[in-house]
């Protein structure tokens, strides 16, 4: 668990670079060199600018910010296009830096675009590599791998060896964070094969590490590899005296130890012994704060639990004072194991709760960003349309100035300029006629994006908030309660307890996709799927509710039905039109799923249910969020109408529609066709 975070610093540690600070008089030289060159600019100044620049990215972020984009500037003033992809590299990696992802991939794709432009294929490449980094941070780990795929297909054209090497490493690691362990390890080795001819390079010891993580991880684990690859990073760094990879080598070579089937505690200790001293060299908070727990899970694997509790309390020391959220719902966690071992069950039963506190505080982030992202795309478009409008009465006050002009320029002609200006004001009116019925167009939109909007937070604020709050009161009851209920009434407590959990997470996912979807973050990415394979979990979850619910559940498809689709958006619809009809059908009914294929082209995929249905007014309004109530299912299950809002649009990208047929007390069908 602990060496997983490890193994990111590794990651940190590849795209690291280690500056040894120097004293002012360089940049006074520079600056110097900078007053002369001034008098006449050209790429002599602009290179002065960046030197200049990368000598203050040492000391001051800000001064060094100052001369990129004064070579920047200068670079876009006289149009040298190496300069403009420099100046993207640099303050691109400033932003990266400061944390500021979302800026950097902005000023790097700009990067991307100039170097298409020009054509120069080293830089298409860099600037892919760039990109993918990025997207590695935001783990986007799909995005990143296929960044680092193009920059691999220039990089091998131009036989460059050690940007190839690093590429493959960088590949190595997204396939590792997408578990796909046979291709990480196939990169990884073409990576350690370019490096052959240096066997004591610095940058083969990251090669090394990531390879005996992707080793150790794979099933099955494959501990001769991994271990071979372990010691001979460890041999590079010590050759090196790289301390900080040297720490994050003994932190992998415990962690081999203690995950094997029968875990060699007194073989891994030395190596954590080795990390805490390590580690005691430079100043990492969050390497200590790895150590720790791994130190702790040592101890409690012992059956050592004040020691382990010693040692993640240092562990959550770390983690709160430099706010590493998720460290510290991970301490939470450990601190709960401890308490059960303990027999403390109100000691675990709080630290459970804190740490499920975390895991909703991330998540709540995540989706209240996505709300924001919504609410500011709707500022955004008010602005634009009042920007519309100044622009409009502008138009209109310069056609009468240029009237009245041209009034008395031509007063010798007044009939015809009469007759000419009442054209003038007819064509005029019929401009603002359209300009005023476009204006009410897009008021009428702005008003539905309001009440989307109104009705987004209303779903958040009401029907997320009360079941979890509603939740809390039924576990204070079981908590108040559970030595006087037997054990038929607590399993149906905990049974209500579950279905509501169920509804909140069906809820969240629905939350997330549609506001994935509402600000275009969702990527429709078709491939050549087949259904059966694809439906595969859905099938099984719904017919696990169907049964637990007692409504049959049927499935009508042929063994093989190959459709060309974006594989997630499919099973997302496919699984909430089930849920739906599962949801809205009483206790002996029926839920059909069927596949069929209409010709060589099309195949419609149909959900049908025996369930209450609807009138034609309740169909009519079941896509409008903002006028329709929330349903509850036959068995009171809670519902928002977001999850058939999110099949339509997405069924929208696949160029197809949602086709509804519904009577009241005789159930509903709902069918779609994939070309």
């Amino acid at each position: 668990m602990n060496a997983m975070k490890c193994r990111l610093l590794n990651y940190i540690l590849l795209l690291a670079v280690i500056y040894s600070v120097k004293t002012g008089a360089q940049t006074d030289s520079l600056r110097q060199r900078i007053a002369v060159a001034e008098a006449a600019p050209d790429t002599t100044l602009v290179n002065l600018y960046f030197e200049t620049g990368k000598e203050y990215e040492k000391t001051d972020m800000d001064s060094a910010v100052f001369f990129y984009r004064k070579a920047g500037d200068l670079s876009d003033r006289i149009k040298w296009t190496a300069g403009q992809f420099r100046f993207t590299e640099e303050y691109g990696g400033i932003l990266q830096l400061k944390g500021l992802l979302d800026s950097a991939l902005a000023v790097n794709e700009r990067g991307l675009a100039i170097a298409t432009a020009s054509g120069n294929e080293t830089h298409i490449a860099t600037a892919n590599s760039h990109i993918g980094n990025l997207y590695f941070y935001r783990n986007e780990y799909t995005r990143s791998l296929n960044y680092h795929l193009k920059a691999v297909s220039f990089f091998e054209k131009a036989d460059s060896t050690r940007y190839l090497a690093v590429e493959y490493d960088l590949i190595q690691i997204n396939y590792y964070n997408l578990k796909d362990y046979d291709r990480a390890i196939e990169y990884g080795n073409r990576a350690l094969n370019l490096m052959s001819g240096d066997p004591d390079n610095l940058f083969l010891c990251n090669i090394c590490m990531n390879l005996g993580n992707n080793y150790i991880d794979s099933h099955p684990r494959r501990y001769r590899e991994a271990w071979d690859a372990y010691t001979n990073a460890l041999r590079i760094a010590k050759l090196h005296n790289n301390l900080f990879n040297e720490f994050l080598i003994e932190i992998n070579l415990a962690y081999y130890f203690y995950v094997q089937h029968n875990p060699d505690l007194k073989q891994a200790e030395p190596h954590l012994q080795r990390g805490l001293e390590l580690c005691e060299i430079f100043d990492a908070p969050y390497a200590h704060g790895i150590l720790y727990q791994e130190m702790s899970d040592v101890e409690w694997i012992k059956g050592n639990f004040d020691k382990s509790r010693y040692w993640i309390a240092k562990a959550m020391e770390i983690a709160e004072k430099n706010h590493f959220t998720a460290d510290i719902g991970t301490c939470y966690k450990i601190l709960a194991n401890l308490a059960l071992n303990e027999k403390d069950y109100t000691g675990h039963r709080d630290y459970v709760w804190k740490a499920d506190s975390i895991r909703n505080e991330l998540t709540g982030e995540t989706v209240l960003k996505s709300a924001r992202e919504l609410e500011v795309k709707y500022e955004t478009e008010k602005k634009e349309l009042q920007l519309a409008g100044q622009q409009a009465v502008i138009g209109r006050q310069k056609a009468v100035g240029f009237a009245l002009a041209g009034g008395l320029a031509l007063l010798a002609i007044i009939l015809f300029l009469l007759w000419y200006m009442l054209w003038l004001r007819s064509k005029r009116n019929r401009a603002l006629s359209s300009l005023n019925t476009a204006l009410e167009e897009r008021n009428d939109a702005l008003a539905g994006m309001n009440a989307t909007k109104d009705r987004f937070f209303s779903i958040i604020s009401h029907d997320l908030r009360n079941p979890a709050l509603a939740q809390r009161n039924a576990l204070q009851m079981l908590s108040d309660h559970s030595g006087q209920w037997d054990a038929a009434t607590l399993k149906e407590f905990y049974r209500e307890l579950l279905d509501s959990a169920d509804s909140n997470v069906e809820l969240l996912n629905n939350l997330l996709n549609w506001a994935q979807v509402q600000t275009g973050r969702i990527q429709f990415k078709p491939t050549a799927i087949d259904l059966s394979d694809t439906f595969r979990d859905e099938i099984r979850l719904i017919r696990r509710t169907a049964a637990q619910k007692g409504v049959s559940f049927n499935v009508e498809m042929p063994d093989r039905a190959i459709v060309t689709a974006d594989p997630r958006m499919l099973a997302t619809i496919v699984r909430n039109l089930l849920t739906n009809a599962v949801k809205f059908t009483p206790e002996g009914g029926t839920v059909t799923l069927s596949v069929e294929k209409i010709d060589a082209t099309k195949t419609e995929i149909t959900v049908t249910d025996t369930g209450t249905g609807m009138t034609h007014e309740q169909i009519a309004t079941l896509f409008s969020l903002d006028s329709r109530p929330p349903q509850q299912g036959t068995a009171g299950e809670q519902g928002t109408g977001l999850g058939l809002t999110v099949c339509r649009e997405m069924l929208e990208r696949h160029g197809s529609i949602l086709q509804i047929e519904s009577y009241p007390n005789r159930g509903s069908r709902f069918r779609f066709v994939i070309t």
